[in-house]
C-alpha cells in the first residue's frame, strides 16, 4: 500500500473492530493493523468497500487517525531502550 494514500481507522469498540477485520478478510480486502484497534486501508480500497464493511463503518463511525509511517519504527530497538533507561536512571 502507498503510505501517502493510506487511511487509518480506529474503532472505539473491540467487538466492532473484530467484526470489521473479519468482514475485510472475508471479502478479500487488503488491510494492515497499526496499533490498538486501528485498521489501515488504502484510499482505493476504502472507496470500493463491499456492502458489509461499508455498513459497519457507517453504523459505528470509527475515528480517522494518523498511522505510523512504514519507514519509522513504532518502538526503539533493544540498544536504544537500554540507553534510554540508563539515561533516565542517572537523572533520578
Amino acid at each position: 500500500m502507498d503510505s501517502k494514500a493510506d487511511l487509518a481507522l480506529k474503532f472505539p469498540d473491540r467487538k466492532m473492530f473484530g467484526e470489521f477485520c473479519s468482514a475485510l478478510r472475508d471479502d478479500d480486502v487488503p488491510f494492515k493493523l497499526a496499533g490498538f484497534q486501528v485498521v489501515v486501508l488504502s484510499q482505493k480500497h476504502y472507496k470500493n468497500l463491499p456492502i458489509r464493511s461499508r455498513q459497519l463503518i457507517e453504523a459505528h463511525r470509527p475515528i480517522q487517525v494518523s498511522s505510523i509511517s512504514a519507514k519509522r519504527r513504532a518502538l526503539p530497538d533493544r540498544k536504544e531502550t537500554e540507553a534510554l533507561l540508563w539515561r533516565f536512571s542517572k537523572k533520578h
